[in-house]
């Protein structure tokens, strides 16, 4: 399972735009530490929210895109990919189309 997670950070980190050198710098660790971790596959969970934290992305975020394989989401343009992960929102209803999902009706309407 941590090969699933890391492999969902690196499509997150690549979306976003994010280098492992930038990634360390904003962690305040060296370049060769957070290769280690990735190439490792393995850290504890504080440091697995630290990432999460200096890439910008919430870990309930990365922990639901872990299934997600190579697929549509990842056949796009890398500037889309940008724009995407720079607005939540967008990001959300793509992926919905992208899987198709549809939203559940929260209730019965009564006419």
């Amino acid at each position: 399972m941590n090969g699933l997670i890391f492999e969902a950070l690196k499509r997150t980190l690549k979306a976003k735009g994010i280098t492992y050198r930038v990634l360390a710098e904003r962690m305040g660790v060296s370049e060769p530490t957070v290769k280690r971790i990735f190439h490792e596959r393995n850290c504890k969970l504080d440091r697995l929210m630290e990432i999460c934290t200096a890439a910008g992305v919430e870990l309930e975020n990365v922990l639901g895109s872990m299934n997600r394989g190579p697929g549509p989401a990842n056949q796009i343009a890398p500037e889309i990919e940008r724009k995407l992960a720079g607005r939540p929102a967008l990001l959300f209803v793509f992926v919905m189309l992208s899987e198709n999902s549809r939203p559940k009706a929260s209730c019965a309407h009564k006419g």
